[in-house]
């Protein structure tokens, strides 16, 4: 496989707003649409920057001859809940069930668990069965779900919550 992860760097700003706009457009299970994720040049930066100067997170692109195809990104939570972070992957539609969120689910694990993280959370659109059997497949466990989580076109989508416990493993 020609796909290459690496951690993401500030420079790495315009290709990944370009990218959530191409995602977005290709599923109905992320927050954001066709318009990807709103924010300025400026602001992706300051995003990445804030992840890259935390040690407790990373982000993580999948590359195929010089795009992204892949992203994801472990966030590391403040004070009392410094032990847990925050998860999220997108694939483009072209690369789906090729194994690069596999890939990139493995990494953001090893390195949740290189940093001392001791759970990761995660919200998925309770429709998506693909991204669950991922999520499942890795240990990660439903523990709630959230109703009418998204609206794409005045249908509710629910969310469930899952989180993998890293203390065991």
């Amino acid at each position: 496989m020609d796909i290459i992860i690496k951690e993401a760097r500030i420079e790495d700003a315009k290709k990944l707003i370009e990218y959530t706009g191409i995602v977005g457009s290709q599923t109905e299970y992320l927050s954001f649409g066709k318009e990807g994720i709103g924010v300025s040049l400026e602001e992706e930066e300051a995003f990445i920057r804030g992840i890259v100067e935390n040690p407790k997170s990373v982000m993580y692109l999948a590359w195929k001859d010089g795009e992204i195809v892949g992203c994801s990104d472990i966030r590391n939570l403040p004070n009392k809940m410094s032990h847990r972070a925050d998860f999220g992957i997108t694939v483009v539609k072209s690369e789906w069930r090729k194994g690069i969120g596999s890939m990139l689910l493995e990494k953001c694990i090893s390195f949740a668990k290189e940093c001392g993280l001791e759970i990761i959370n995660l919200e998925v659109m309770s429709e998506n069965t693909r991204a669950i059997g991922l999520y499942k497949k890795f240990g990660f466990v439903k523990t709630g779900k959230t109703p009418a989580c998204v609206k794409v076109n005045e249908r509710y989508i629910d969310a469930d919550t899952m989180y993998l416990n890293l203390r065991n493993i």
